[in-house]
């Protein structure tokens, strides 16, 4: 996020840019005639943003969400970006995982939890590989 001066033929206007969700996401940028505009347009597009995520439902019940149900939406908000073989692939490492960590509620995730569910893969014989493609 910065607000840059920028030298048109019509003058001096100032720029905001950002990425709306950080990199990678999609990029925005407004050009204004006055610094004040520039400021005040960043400040409310920063607070809308705030109050949209602090608003969310999924922020608040995360106690009572359970991974299961998470993947289960997932797995059909976007099946159809997937490809025929991709969601094969996907449903059966669900399939694979849901039975040790379907019933742990998301606000229960963390990275030890994760790195111990990484022991156990490897215990099992699995390849550092097959272990990193499922939690991937």
């Amino acid at each position: 996020m910065s607000i840059k001066k920028i030298k048109t033929k019509d003058g001096n206007r100032y720029e905001v840019s950002m990425y709306t969700a950080g990199l990678g996401s999609k990029r925005l940028r407004r050009r204004f005639d006055k610094k004040i505009e520039a400021q005040e347009f960043l400040q409310n597009y920063m607070a809308n943003t705030f109050n949209y995520k602090k608003g969310s439902q999924a922020l608040s019940l995360l106690e009572e969400v359970r991974f299961s149900d998470e993947a289960q939406f997932w797995l059909i908000s976007n099946q159809s970006h997937f490809s025929s073989s991709h969601l094969k692939r996907v449903k059966g490492v669900l399939k694979e995982i849901l039975p040790n960590l379907g019933n742990l509620t998301m606000d229960n995730f963390t990275a030890k939890l994760l790195s111990q569910f990484q022991q156990e893969q490897l215990k099992d014989k699995l390849t550092n590989a097959t272990v990193n493609r499922r939690l991937r």
